[in-house]
């Protein structure tokens, strides 16, 4: 997975901090490999990986996939 990004910041109700979505994308030739799992649905990641990090601490808090980032508020 190389980084392609940050997509936002903002405070999550989720995870009661201020947090960045970063999205990581897969190289083109691993593209079929899953990398992880996401936290949310449990399926594998393999092309598009969200991952949301605190702003404060710069810890990853989760691992999602393109489908289950949408419902993080």
């Amino acid at each position: 997975m190389e980084y392609a990004g940050l997509v936002r910041s903002f405070f999550s109700e989720d995870f009661q901090e201020d947090v960045s979505i970063l999205k990581y994308v897969a190289e083109s030739d691993k593209a079929n490999i899953p990398y992880c799992l996401c936290d949310r649905c449990k399926k594998p990641i393999k092309r598009v990986m969200y991952v949301v990090q605190s702003d404060e601490t710069d810890i990853e808090l989760a691992y999602l996939g393109a489908e289950c980032i949408k419902y993080v508020k």
